[in-house]
């Protein structure tokens, strides 16, 4: 193809991200599912059944080499009603991980992806301080129970995508729009997670990492030229981006309306940062921008800029993202100059398309920039696809295909698409060439007006 040739390190993870309530099926007992049955939110039913068909599922991923594999565990399979435990789900879980160990898969587990047991959500959630022993319950549980078949585990999926989807842009379940809730859950959910993170390593070997995967989104100015725009920008990114990271490097949060608050469990509370890229959002402060994605939707909130997840002529995602793939190098320098001194993995990254060439050349990029990153010396350990099999998305049922295979809603058979092979050539051959690999500098990349710098 080119001159330019990147060689990814041996020891690089390359690997796919999905979670439980999004790839399972048949899920009955958590708050999500109670809100299908009244209508508020679009039907899971069976997803993918991954819960049956896991063993095919991590054939392929074998087969193709990609050998990390992040998933969640269900709390609300696990403990369907408070204090009742469902040992038979225990054992499949069990299995489905001692299945992926056989396959050469390593397992990264999450133990919160967006939802909970419906009798945990009823108590309070993470919000009830009353009730937060119940989740310190679950983590030691799954610790003893299934802690020796993961190395890797990421106590909350996501903590401020979750406190924002609950209680600011009310997407999740409980469906709040509350400024001051939204604040209450940023420090509780930091909270949970850095009191997981003493648990897991309390009673895991001393192998196992925990860690954190949060959305690194990069807020751009709309006018690079405007001081409004750059400093609207900055304010924005401390919603997005600030709260995780000074979370973990300081064990406190600015917290809109509250200012510092501390959080010491969660200070330190990670051996590695999972980035989550999608997209980026360009700000405005005097100008309406468009869009009706979740992230968009921040700038309909009093006192926000105007806020875009796409620009003018960029390729739009099914779920209303622009397509900006070298973003993912902004996303990690964000990270970086933040002073977080942790690993970095990007623990889930991916496009919601019918075009499989866009698909391709998405990841094409992605990797483009995350190579940019490496050879910066910027320690980056791995890049795992979101998904691995079409997921449902929690806004949008099943109309977002971001899957390396996509499966058949009756018969649930997997249809491998050419961003697979493309995925599995590069992980395999540890090669990416392009004539036009990135170069310290370029336009597109240029970070010179990226808040956090």
């Amino acid at each position: 193809m080119g001159s330019g040739e990147a060689v990814f390190p041996s020891s690089f993870a390359w690997g796919t991200a999905t979670s439980a309530p999004q790839s399972e099926g048949g899920i009955e007992n958590s708050d999500w599912r109670i809100q299908e049955r009244a209508g508020r939110v679009p039907v899971s039913g069976k997803t993918g059944d991954k819960w049956a068909l896991y063993d095919e599922d991590f054939f392929r991923l074998s087969e193709l080499g990609l050998l990390h594999h992040r998933t969640s565990l269900e709390w609300s399979r696990i403990e369907p009603e408070k204090g009742v435990y469902n040992r038979e789900a225990i054992e499949n879980y069990r299995i489905m991980m001692e299945t992926a160990q056989r396959r050469g898969i390593t397992l990264w587990i999450s133990l919160h992806h967006v939802s909970f047991p419906a009798w945990f959500a009823r108590l309070g959630g993470f919000m009830d301080e009353a009730s937060i022993m119940y989740w310190h319950r679950f983590v030691e549980l799954v610790a003893k129970e299934l802690g020796r078949f993961a190395d890797y585990w990421i106590p909350v999926h996501e903590p401020v995508s979750y406190a924002a989807g609950s209680y600011l842009l009310g997407i999740f379940p409980p469906f709040k729009k509350r400024m001051d809730k939204f604040t209450d859950m940023l420090v509780k959910v930091h909270r949970a997670h850095g009191d997981a993170y003493r648990i897991l390593k309390a009673y895991l070997p001393a192998q196992a990492k925990v860690g954190m995967a949060a959305n690194i989104t990069p807020v751009h100015p709309l006018d690079p030229e405007s001081d409004a725009d750059r400093i609207a920008s900055e304010f924005v990114d401390s919603f997005i981006n600030r709260i995780p990271l000074d979370a973990l490097r300081e064990g406190a949060v600015s917290v809109p309306g509250k200012g510092a608050v501390e959080i010491p469990s969660c200070k330190g509370a990670a051996d590695f940062l999972g980035i989550d890229y999608f997209t980026r959002l360009l700000v405005s402060r005097d100008s309406r921008l468009e869009g009706d994605d979740c992230l968009a939707t921040l700038g309909k909130i009093e006192g926000m800029p105007g806020i875009s997840a796409f620009r003018e002529g960029e390729l739009v995602s099914e779920v209303g993202f622009g397509s900006y793939p070298s973003g993912i190098y902004d996303a990690i320098k964000r990270a970086h100059r933040s002073g977080l001194e942790t690993p970095i993995y990007i623990t889930a990254s991916g496009v919601a398309t019918g075009d499989e060439e866009a698909r391709v050349d998405y990841i094409h990029k992605c990797l483009k920039g995350v190579y940019r990153a490496l050879e910066q010396g910027l320690d980056v350990r791995g890049y795992f696809h979101w998904s691995d099999v079409d997921t449902f998305e929690w806004t949008r049922g099943y109309d977002a295909h971001y899957g390396l295979f996509a499966f058949d809603p009756l018969s649930l058979e997997r249809r491998e698409r050419p961003a697979a092979s493309f995925l599995s050539g590069v992980a395999r051959g540890r090669i990416l060439t392009d004539g036009d690999l990135e170069k310290p500098g370029d336009p597109a990349s240029d970070l010179s007006s990226v808040p956090g710098g």
